[in-house]
């Protein structure tokens, strides 16, 4: 008699699968560019002491994944500087203006941010200051990844060239480059523009 013959085999069940988006590590060189743009734009916010800005920055770089991980910072940033904090931010505010002057408007500004300010009450009040700090973040975070792009495509020797999600905010993207030529995308608030690479020789 066979003593284990009643008894089948079992097999191992497969491990579950897992369908997390490959994650690229960002080199050293992408920090510094953060902490330069940090440092140029964050001072925009009078309302921010130097010791306030201080402290956001270490404890965005500090954590686990710097300034890429927005998901460990974005929400105590907001809550501890920004939530009850009487604070505007000068560039949207001057962007806003001029195309409110125009009367055209780039095509990710939002519909109901067409028109000045005004608030009703203090839900309304929080709710836009969520919309700009939340917009601040991205272009800084925008600007410092266009900066290190830049950075290494100037040590390759590469070229560049302007590319639009949105033809229709070419005019728009005119008026930011005519104020300074070297500026980085985005160039306005919800601005997608940027610059591509392009190899000598290769089109």
């Amino acid at each position: 008699m066979k003593l284990f013959g009643r008894f089948k085999a079992k097999t191992a069940a497969p491990p579950p699968a897992t369908y997390g988006i490959p994650t690229v590590k960002a080199g050293p060189e992408l920090f510094v560019a953060y902490r330069d743009v940090f440092d140029r734009e964050m001072p925009q916010i009078a309302a921010l002491s130097t010791s306030a800005r201080k402290a956001i920055y270490e404890y965005i770089s500090k954590g686990e994944g710097g300034y890429l991980n927005q998901g460990r910072y974005h929400t105590y940033i907001f809550e501890t500087y920004f939530k009850n904090a009487e604070w505007r931010w000068p560039e949207y505010d001057r962007w806003q203006a001029r195309f409110l002057a125009r009367g055209a408007w780039p095509v990710r500004w939002p519909q109901k941010y067409r028109c000045a300010p005004s608030f009703a009450d203090d839900a309304a009040v929080l709710a836009y200051r969520k919309h700009l700090y939340a917009i601040l973040m991205n272009t800084i975070n925008f600007r410092a990844k266009h900066l290190s792009d830049h950075r290494r495509q100037v040590e390759l020797g590469l070229q560049r060239e302007l590319a639009l999600v949105f033809p229709e905010d070419r005019p728009f993207v005119d008026l930011a480059l005519a104020d300074d030529p070297n500026a980085l995308s985005p160039f306005f608030p919800f601005d997608l523009s940027r610059y591509k690479p392009i190899v000598p020789g290769f089109t």
